[in-house]
């Protein structure tokens, strides 16, 4: 999210990292100054992997929760990781 919001306006931006945990959850939010940008757009799988912009996808299959949003003066992603897991009784 930070590399590709600022390369397309400018080389420049700011940017704040939260991580929190609650209860049984590590909560991640970044969120920044760079141009909004619309999450529903975003895709890699035409992108090599050795060109980078997969950060994305393994997101998305790594967390348990992932909520990325466009705001009128940046973007905001909350990132949520559960740190104990339910035992599988079947």
């Amino acid at each position: 999210m930070v590399r590709h919001a600022f390369m397309a306006a400018r080389a420049e931006g700011v940017f704040s990292l939260e991580a929190i945990i609650t209860g049984s959850d590590l909560v991640i939010e970044i969120v920044d100054d760079a141009p909004p940008s619309d999450p529903s757009i975003w895709s890699s799988a035409a992108i090599a992997p050795e060109h980078g912009g997969h950060g994305l996808r393994m997101i998305e299959e790594l967390a348990d929760e992932a909520v990325f949003f466009a705001m009128p003066d940046g973007n905001r992603a909350v990132i949520k990781f559960r740190l104990t897991r339910q035992a599988n009784n079947s």
